[in-house]
């Protein structure tokens, strides 16, 4: 991680701890001779981020045990940017299309009509920042096929430079604006309209006087997004390297005046990680994770890098902490984990779920009803009896993005990182990942690494096909003894493309992500792994046995051995969350444990 930017913030807990490895932690305010550790409840809260305040105002230091030191940058610019004059002539830069005007100094756009910025060169900056003032005219909006949902008025979108992204279709929308009855609405980007993220003052008030006028500010940086409209903000994850160009559109019956436009790049703040949490980290007590990001709202452990969320084109649900732990072993009688709730795959009923194991055995499942920008303590507790060195497993959630504040032990305790001999890497879609497993440890990846002392690495993304976007970038060290590979699903999809076309997706992807595999990890033995069941097998243009017939003829071309996993879980509805399509924590496990049956001839 680089450390010479702006902002430096230490997560630090109220402990100090020793060098890398073994640690011992040292009390800095008196305390009885008995371990001890606050266990007061902080109750969850609507933290709000704010661009200029990495505490976010109401995070309780002594609570938290939170630390911050500002740097001051002595050259924040390092792209120039642009300034719109919108009462002059529009630059070559701006490009417009349909009923647009100037008006009294302002940039005036009505009726379907939209306005683009196309830089003299791509824009591209550690931190991208483009604002604009506006004011809502006409809010009686009818049909336009240019949006995807009803109640859209506005929207931002951008082209990105070598992705699929392009500025003028609907699927790369980033920030929109939307009626809400007499009201309006902000949100930033998501795939699913039920799952929008909505934009909340520091009161969590969504809704906003029509009348008024607002100051929009959109921060793209590496790996997130941080919308502001006057005083209210999110955060999001939607990594960008470079725009080509980015446009504000305009439903018809909508009329808008935007009374200043601009753009410019600045470096990104660096925050730093200290205290307990730098240690657990250093000493490998976290495992599940390619690299340690710190930004305003606390520490993400990423399971991917970033080659690897850009290749997604889910990106926000690429951003779970499927399969990460905290994996230690200690002497203390109570770990404490401070983390701020960021994203969710779920649109509702938000659940955090830590399952946490002592000495390999289910201990305790600790589960809270959570929601955006939430901080929350968990406090977990040895079992009277069982005090002494232990092991304890804290599976992360499944579903939910968290970003850590701090970790806590007790006054005297030691530690040490538990030990894996090997190592798994997973490659798969939303089934792997989890999306609709809400007990973490019941994945079944995470059954398959526990069953043979597997430490798991948990890089599959919702909605992905075979590509070699997964196997991207930096590994950061980690080598996998074995890879298990799971797409075949989405290829599928319902069975209505054309078989060929989808043939020939497979073949390819599947070609370029073996080959690289090998070259990078020559000696891994890689497997994979055949569709589970499902509901709508029997497709339009071809079937989802004769996808994984493909898929099996493709391996043995490669010279991969494969499982044909279509019979490893029942297609009952007890099984599945939705659609019978995605396994629940109940037939997540059960096909782990019939996949751990399988591997007992593979893994050693």
């Amino acid at each position: 991680m680089k450390r010479t930017l702006s902002l430096l913030i230490v997560f630090s807990a109220l402990f100090s701890l020793s060098a890398c490895g073994t640690g011992k932690v040292n009390s800095e305010v008196p305390t009885s001779s008995e371990q001890n550790i606050v266990s007061d409840s902080v109750p969850a809260q609507s933290e709000e981020i704010s661009e200029y305040s990495p505490s976010h105002g109401k995070i309780d230091p002594k609570a938290i045990n939170l630390s911050l030191e500002y740097i001051p940058d002595s050259d924040p610019v390092t792209y120039e940017g642009e300034i719109v004059d919108t009462a002059s002539t529009l630059p070559k830069s701006v490009v417009t299309d349909g009923s647009v005007s100037q008006s009294d100094g302002c940039i005036v756009m009505e009726n379907s009509s939209s306005l683009k910025i196309r830089p003299g060169s791509p824009f591209s900056a550690e931190r991208m920042i483009i604002g604009f003032t506006i004011s809502f005219n006409t809010l009686s909006p009818t049909a336009d096929n240019a949006f995807l949902d009803a109640n859209d008025l506005l929207t931002f979108s951008f082209s990105e430079k070598g992705h699929w992204y392009n500025s003028s279709s609907p699927y790369s929308v980033r920030f929109r604006a939307r009626k809400n009855g007499e009201a309006l609405r902000f949100y930033g980007y998501t795939d699913s309209v039920s799952n929008e993220q909505l934009v909340r003052t520091e009161k969590n008030a969504a809704d906003f006087e029509p009348s008024q006028e607002f100051l929009i500010k959109l921060i793209f940086d590496h790996d997130r997004c941080y919308i502001t409209v006057n005083d209210a903000s999110i955060g999001y994850h939607c990594p960008v390297d470079t725009m080509t160009d980015f446009m504000i559109r305009i439903r018809n019956g909508v009329r808008v005046s935007i009374s200043s436009l601009y753009y410019y790049g600045t470096k990104s703040p660096e925050y730093k990680i200290g205290g307990t949490l730098e240690d657990l980290i250093e000493a490998g007590c976290f495992t599940g994770y390619v690299t340690t990001r710190a930004r305003e709202e606390g520490v993400y452990f990423e399971r991917l890098c970033h080659e690897q969320y850009m290749g997604s084109e889910f990106m926000p649900l690429a951003a779970t902490d499927s399969g990460v732990t905290l994996d230690l072993i200690t002497d203390s009688r109570q770990v404490e984990i401070a983390f701020r709730v960021t994203d969710s795959i779920w649109a509702t009923g938000w659940n955090s779920v830590f399952d946490v194991y002592l000495n390999g055995v289910f201990d305790k499942r600790i589960t809270r009803t959570v929601a955006k920008n939430d901080i929350v303590r968990m406090l977990y507790t040895v079992p009277s009896g069982k005090e002494g060195s232990n092991r304890l497993t804290f599976w992360f959630p499944t579903c939910l993005s968290l970003s850590l504040l701090s970790v806590r032990l007790c006054d005297g305790a030691s530690f040490d990182a538990a030990y894996h001999e090997k190592k798994l890497l997973m490659l798969g879609d939303s089934i792997t990942e989890g999306n609709s497993v809400e007990n973490p440890s019941e994945l079944y990846s995470s059954v398959v690494a526990r069953s043979y002392g597997l430490t798991v690495l948990n890089q599959a993304v919702s909605g992905s096909i075979f590509s070699d976007f997964a196997v991207a970038g930096s590994y950061d060290g980690f080598t996998p003894d074995y890879v298990l590979i799971a797409y075949g699903t989405n290829n599928y999809g319902d069975g209505s493309a054309d078989f060929a076309y989808v043939k020939t997706l497979i073949r390819d992807g599947m070609k370029s992500m073996i080959g690289s595999l090998r070259e990078r990890f020559p000696d891994a033995k890689i497997l994979g792994l055949l569709p589970l069941c499902r509901t709508g097998e029997e497709g339009i243009n071809f079937t989802l046995s004769e996808t994984s017939k493909y898929i099996a003829e493709c391996y043995d071309e490669l010279g991969v051995e494969y499982i044909d996993c279509h019979d490893m879980l029942p297609l009952e509805q007890k099984y599945f969350s939705d659609t019978m399509l995605h396994p629940n924590s109940t037939g997540s496990r059960l096909f782990g444990e019939n996949l751990t049956k399988a591997l007992k001839n593979i893994v050693k």
